[in-house]
This record gives structure tokens, sequence and C-alpha cells, in this order.
């Protein structure tokens, strides 16, 4: 069946079933009604989903946000465990906070999603993983999570969706803030936050020091070869940032970050007596300029340069070079971002340009970006309109050798409101991905790899009511000579695809605070019918919190179903963390998670183990403004 007769024949089903909701819920209270309680959670503001300002409400691709007072409620160590189990989310991880870790968007590889960082792509190494992991959840104030393919908006590589992060930005806020936080596997956290302003220029300096002892990274039942002892964790950030507006319609900014993280891990290739530790150094420095030159014509541009080393020790011993001891790497980036309203949309149009070099085993990789992108939404009555397309060159050397690449990519959507409670969205959209530097010439490399190509599509259906918002998704991507590595090498395999359906709910119902997602996927190697690895058909998870007075009682479960990896199926696993929180005053609050409170034992990665059950207290001081 042709997309378009597919589309059309599921638009039918659903105004129908949107007629039949609009009927049910004539009773129920509109939107509109909303109490300000219910907003932030149902409906915030957005800027992802078509690169300007919307309510969530009116988005057209599949978006969702996880807020600063999610993050602080959730008490998550990493931001890995703040996204596990949020929709269309997977991850893959390699042991305890710190270890190399996964996310898979959608049911795509883990480099075909996109991080961006205040609006700057995040860094990655030869081979395109993204340097995320060591971001402290303290210095986020919101996470967007974009889902499906987005390269029309984002460019190469942003197939599964975009993970735009925020960080807290100076003269919002409290002057001081301070969190101290101690617990199993003797974790301690330490966090502390001066903002202040003076005239018309605002200043922010955080501090953070994470220490975890950890346990054993790998399983060493499963194989004897590996270290038994605890695989600890530590890193210390600083970030600083000043504003300053040089008059109503300009302001500049700097900003300036450094991070700095060891982590013990295993290694199933060598014996039970070795002992090995990845350092990691990284710092990032952007100097940002927000220009508002004419009276509906808003411009962001942004110049960031930033610093990657991984230096690799063996028995407290630096490996060699040549061995993977040491991998240096820089990028610059820019952007230009501009947004011109209209009567009833915006359009938006603007530059990137990312020029990386990294040093790896002997070699030297470099990679120039560049990209142009042009977009309008608008609305017309009842309806919604999305339009992108985009433009890339990707250029890759390595030891004498180029390889360029270019690819113009587009997305089309669209939304109609039903009734007051009810709106169908659909859409399509190309992207592609370059191979990486390193997979092109790097260890195992291959010159001939092809670009992979990218085609997907949505349909959707929204209810809204004083009941609580709800989305449900049906999705479906198919990737063109899909990159995998095998057989110690990098290869293009025919055609790889995933269809499914998500759905996602969120409320607040008197006291109760309730947010769930759900995901039935089959993704899939197409020739071979193999399931994508560590990847299951099903999985999602569920938020329930209650507060009273100056008290707060909630938790979360995570599940999913079976992955394989490799030949080896790894089980199907539900996690429950629950967590408490006493508001002495104003000031002053204190919170106690139990993490695993089950003590499941599960893992994410065949070999590979997983937190069992541990608690953890923290005591926050964060006066009100």
């Amino acid at each position: 069946m042709s997309p378009l007769l597919l589309l059309a024949r599921v638009l039918s089903a659903l105004s129908l079933l949107a007629l039949s909701l609009n009927t049910a819920l004539a009773q129920t209270r509109s939107p509109a009604s909303f109490s300000e309680r219910q907003l932030p959670l149902l409906n915030p503001v957005v800027v992802s989903a078509a690169r300007v300002e919307q309510p969530l409400a009116d988005v057209i691709p599949s978006l969702t946000v996880i807020s600063r007072e999610e993050i602080e409620r959730s008490g998550a160590p990493t931001l890995i465990d703040l996204i596990q189990g949020e929709a269309g989310v997977e991850i893959g991880r390699n042991g305890g906070p710190g270890t190399v870790s996964s996310i898979f968007l959608r049911g795509q590889n883990s480099v075909s999603a996109a991080v961006f960082i205040d609006g700057v792509r995040a860094q990655t190494d030869q081979i395109g993983t993204i340097k995320l992991i060591d971001i402290p959840l303290n210095m986020i104030d919101r996470i967007e999570i974009l889902r499906g393919n987005v390269g029309a908006l984002y460019g190469e590589s942003a197939i599964g969706g975009v993970i735009n992060i925020y960080t807290r930005a100076p003269g919002t806020g409290p002057g001081v803030q301070a969190a101290l936080s101690a617990g199993s596997f003797n974790t301690y956290d330490l966090f502390a936050r001066v903002n202040t302003s003076l005239a018309a220029t605002r200043y922010q300096l955080s501090f953070q020091r994470f220490q975890s002892g950890g346990f054993s990274a790998m399983t060493h039942r499963q194989n004897s070869a590996v270290n038994p002892d605890r695989d600890q964790f530590h890193r210390e950030s600083i970030f600083a940032r000043v504003d300053h507006d040089l008059s109503p319609q300009v302001s500049v900014g700097l900003s300036a970050n450094s991070i700095q993280s060891a982590v013990d891990y295993d290694s199933g290739f060598a014996v039970a007596s070795d002992t090995h530790q990845l350092k990691t150094n990284s710092s990032d420095l952007t100097l940002y300029s927000r220009l508002r030159l004419l009276p509906d014509v808003l411009s962001n541009v942004s110049l960031t340069h930033s610093d990657l080393l991984y230096l690799d020790y063996k028995n407290a011993s630096q490996l060699s070079e040549v061995n993977g001891g040491r991998i240096r790497g820089q990028q610059n980036s820019l952007r230009v971002d501009n947004t011109a309203a209209l009567r009833n949309g915006a359009i938006i149009f603007g530059l990137e340009s990312i020029a990386s070099d990294t040093s790896s085993r002997g070699s030297r990789h470099e990679r120039q970006q560049l990209g142009g992108y042009l977009g309008y939404s608008a609305r017309a009555g009842r309806l919604d309109v999305q339009a992108n397309t985009r433009v890339d060159e990707v250029s890759g050397v390595s030891s004498g050798s180029k390889a360029t690449q270019s690819a113009s990519t587009w997305l089309a959507g669209v939304g109609f409101a039903a009734s007051d409670f009810v709106r169908l969205t659909a859409s399509m959209s190309t992207a592609f991905r370059a191979p990486a530097t390193g997979e092109l010439y790097g260890w195992g490399g291959n010159p001939g790899l092809r670009p992979e190509e990218h085609s997907a599509s949505e349909l959707g259906i929204s209810v809204t009511t004083s009941l609580g918002a709800l989305r449900l998704v049906h999705f479906e991507s198919n990737t063109h000579n899909a990159i995998v590595y095998a057989n110690s090498t990098y290869i293009n395999v025919g055609r790889v695809e995933n269809r499914g359906l998500e759905l996602n709910y969120g409320a607040q119902l008197g006291e109760f605070r309730v947010k769930l997602s759900a995901v039935s996927q089959d993704p899939r190697n197409a020739q071979t019918g193999a399931r994508l690895a560590r990847r299951a058909k099903e999985y999602g998870s569920l938020d329930l919190s209650s507060a009273r007075g100056r008290y707060e009682l909630g938790g979360r479960l995570i599940v999913s179903g079976d992955r394989m990896d490799g030949t080896v199926r790894l089980e199907p696993y539900a996690v429950l963390n629950l967590y408490v929180g006493l508001r002495l005053d104003p000031q002053w609050q204190v919170r106690v998670r139990l993490e695993n409170a089950l003590d499941r034992d599960y893992q994410l990665v065949y070999g590979y183990n997983t937190p069992p059950r541990g608690i953890f207290a923290t005591l926050r001081y964060s006066p009100a403004n």
C-alpha cells in the first residue's frame, strides 16, 4: 500500500474516532478552563518542534518536556537515569553512573540522535558517539525530547529525534541555591549555585562534585575474566555565564563550562586482577547574541569552541595512543538562527557550520558540516501547517583521504482541531546520516560506506480535557543503507524499518499528578527479519505522585519487554523507584529516594550489571524569588 493511500485511510479512521470522542466529551470542561496548576504539566511552552515558541498542545511532531520541577522530584543521579522510560526513549549502559551509555530514540541507533545544549550541537567523537552523560542535572532547566525524523529542522543524524537541553539562565531563580545528597554505594553529591544581577548584567556561577563508590560494572558469573571489585565514578563540574543587555533590542552573553570525570570500568578481555579507568576532560566556551534589529525579526547568533579529552588507564598506567589510550577532539560551531513573526505564524531560516578534529589511535579525523534551513509554520482557523527544508554538506578527511556527501531533506505536517477537545496530526519527513570519519577511515573503517537515507511518517490523535492530555501516535520509519559494525568493519545493510504505536498521558487530578507513556514497536532488519539490538517491542513508564501540604509522595515504574543483544536474549524487567519529599520551610526541603525498590536484577547490555536497591537523601536550599 502506498504511503498516501495509507495516510488517507488512517486519517479517515481517526476522523471517525474524533467525531465519536467529541460527542462523548461534550459534557466535559474545555481545555480553556484548566487551572494554573494544570497548565505547566499539560501545556507548557516549547521551542523544539518548529524552532519557534508554541504551546505543547499546538505542536505537530511528537514531543515531551521534562521540567526543572520534574528533575528535582525524580532525584535521578544522571541524565541517562532521568530519561529512561520516557516515551520513545530506550537506553543501554555498561554499568553504573559515568559508564558508556547509548540512547535509542524511536528504535534508531544511538548515533542517530542529535543532542543540543542551549541550541548548540553536542560534540561527538570520531565514530559519532555523543558527549552527553557528564552533564549534571543540577545545571539543567528543562529538557525537550523531540521524537521522530526531524533532519529538516536539525540536520544530519537527527533521525530518531532530538534531545534539546536548556541550562539554567542567569537572572532567573533565587540568588543562592545549594544541595547536598548522600546515599548507598558511598554516593555523595554537592551542588552550589550563585545567581545575581547588576543593572543590565546578569551573572551565574555553578559548581558540582559527584562521587559514587559504585558496584562491579560487569557480571563475574557471566565472565570470569572480570574484576569483581566496585567500579567508582567521580565528577567535578563548573558552569559560568554572563548576560548583558546592550539595548532593549540587543543582548550579548558568554558561557563557559568545564567537566572532569573518572570512571572505573570492567573489561571482558583481561584477567580478573586488572583494573581499568577512563578519565574525561571536556569544556565549552560560547559567545552568543540575541538581536531584534527589525520589529518582527529575532536573530540568535552563537559561536562555540569545545574540547574533549579521553585518557584510558590499565592497572594505573595509561595505554599507548595506538591502543586508544588518548583520544583528543576539538569542535568549533557557528549558528545563525532567525525567526520572522507573521500575523498567523512564523518563518524560520538560518545557517549552521561545525568543524571538528579528533585524534585517535595515531590517526587524525577531520569533519566539516555546513547546513542551511528554511521553515514555515502557521495557523488558519482550526488548521495548523508546518513545512521545513534543509540542505547539508558533510566532509570527512583522514590520512589524506576525503569523502564529501550532501543531501536535501524535508518535513511536512498538518494539525486539525476536530473540536475543542480533539486534534488530529499527520506528518511525513526525510533525513540522512553521513558516515562518521572513524567509520570511513578509522579502526575497522570502510571508505566505501554510503550515507544512510531515512523516511518517516506519523499519524496522531490528541484528546485534551480537564481530565488530562492524551496523545496516541502511529509512527513508521524506513532506513536505506543503514551503517552497522559487523565482522570487524563497518558495512551498509539494505533496509531497516520500525513501526508502532506510542501513547502519552498526563494529568493533574486534584492532589495527584499522573504521567504515563507506552510504546509498542517492531524495530528490525527488513532483509533478515532480526530485531535491532537492545530494543524492546514494548516498553513504557508510569509516574504517580501526590502532594499534601508540606509532604509529597510518589514513584515511577519503568517496564520493558525482552531485547536481543547479539544472540543473547535480555529478560524483560520492571523497576520501581519511590520518593518522598518534605518542605521544612519556604527555603529548605528534604527528599529521600528509594531506587530499584524491589531490588530487581536486570540487564540493559549483556554481561553488565545495573544498580541494585539503593537509598539516597537530599537536603536542598532554594529561597523564593
